[in-house]
C-alpha cells in the first residue's frame, strides 16, 4: 500500500503517515564526503520526470526544474545509499493548482486546504537499499506565496519542495522540531552540492535573475 507525507515548508515539523527506521540518513549524508563532480560514479541514476497540469510554468523554468530536480535527487540516493548497486527506480511529479491540491489533501490526509507537497511511497515494503517508487504532488499555488516570503523563485521552491518528498523517501522524517532541522539542512547542504544554493535558509533579501539563479 502506498503511504502518504505532508510538508508545510513555514512549519518546524509535519504531519504524515511515513515511518522510517534503521540509520539516521541525515546523520549519514552530513558526515559523508560529497566530491564536487560525481561523474565517476558508475551507477545509474534515478529516473525523474515532472508534469506540469497547470500549463503554467515557462518552458525554460520547467527546464530547469526538471534538471536540477534530477540532481538533487540522484545526489540525496547516491549518498544515503552509498551501498546500493541495484536500480535506482523512479520519481514522478505533478505540479497541480491550489482546488486540485485542497482535493487531494482531502482524500490523502482528511484537511481540505492547499498544502505545499504529497508524498506517496508506492513500494510495499520501504526501507534503505530498495528502489525508489515514488509520487510527488506539489502545489504551484503555495510555491508561489512562498517564494514570496522568502525573496525566491517559484521554480527554486518547487524545487526543495520536490527535494522534500523525495527525501521522505529516503529515510528522513520531520516529525519534530530537531528531525525537521535536520531534514531542512540537509535539503540545502544537497541544493548546495549541485550548484542551486540554500533555499530553505535563504536569506532575505530581493533576487534577481532566472530560477537557477
Amino acid at each position: 500500500m502506498p503511504r502518504e507525507a505532508e510538508h508545510s515548508s513555514g512549519e518546524a515539523g509535519s504531519e504524515s503517515a511515513s515511518d522510517h527506521a534503521d540509520a539516521d540518513p541525515a546523520s549519514q549524508y552530513a558526515s559523508t564526503s560529497r566530491p564536487d563532480d560525481d561523474t565517476g560514479d558508475a551507477r545509474s541514476a534515478p529516473v525523474v520526470s515532472i508534469e506540469d497540469a497547470t500549463s503554467a510554468i515557462d518552458v525554460n523554468d520547467m527546464r530547469w526544474l526538471r534538471e536540477s530536480s534530477k540532481a538533487a535527487i540522484t545526489r540525496a540516493w547516491r549518498v544515503v545509499e552509498p551501498a546500493c548497486q541495484s536500480v535506482p527506480g523512479s520519481v514522478c511529479v505533478r505540479v497541480i493548482d491550489a482546488s486540485a491540491m485542497a482535493s487531494l489533501h482531502k482524500r490523502a490526509l482528511g484537511v481540505a486546504t492547499p498544502t505545499d507537497v504529497l508524498t506517496f511511497d508506492m513500494r510495499d515494503a520501504p526501507g534503505q537499499g530498495e528502489p525508489l517508487d515514488v509520487d510527488i504532488v506539489v502545489c504551484a499555488a503555495v510555491a508561489r506565496e512562498q517564494a514570496r516570503q522568502r525573496n525566491t523563485s517559484a521554480p527554486r521552491e518547487l524545487l526543495l519542495y520536490i527535494l522534500h518528498g523525495a527525501l521522505h523517501c529516503l529515510g528522513f522524517d520531520d516529525h519534530d522540531p530537531q528531525d525537521a532541522a535536520r531534514m531542512h539542512a540537509a535539503e540545502d547542504a544537497i541544493l548546495r552540492d549541485i550548484g542551486v544554493g540554500s533555499i530553505y535558509a535563504q536569506p532575505v533579501a530581493p533576487q534577481t535573475g532566472s530560477a537557477a539563479s
